[in-house]
């Protein structure tokens, strides 16, 4: 949950600020995405649902494996 809360965190305040949104440890979005609302819109899960825990897990798991080398634990 802490990176979903942490990624969230940094979105919210790039929006925010008006600024750009930097990915470069995880590299969620290929190719990448500076623009905020652009990476909601291309990460956002379509389905609703689930507890907040199974949502975090969902939303990661829409990336694989990182380019930081870090599989997601399953």
């Amino acid at each position: 949950m802490g990176v979903t809360v942490a990624v969230g965190l940094a979105l919210a305040t790039a929006q925010l600020a008006r600024g750009q949104y930097v990915d470069e440890q995880i590299g969620m979005v290929t190719p990448a995405e500076n623009d905020p609302d652009d990476v909601i819109d291309r990460t956002r899960l379509s389905d609703a649902g689930a507890d907040f825990a199974a949502r975090c897990e969902m939303y990661l798991r829409q990336f694989g494996t990182s380019t930081a080398g870090h599989e997601i634990a399953r």
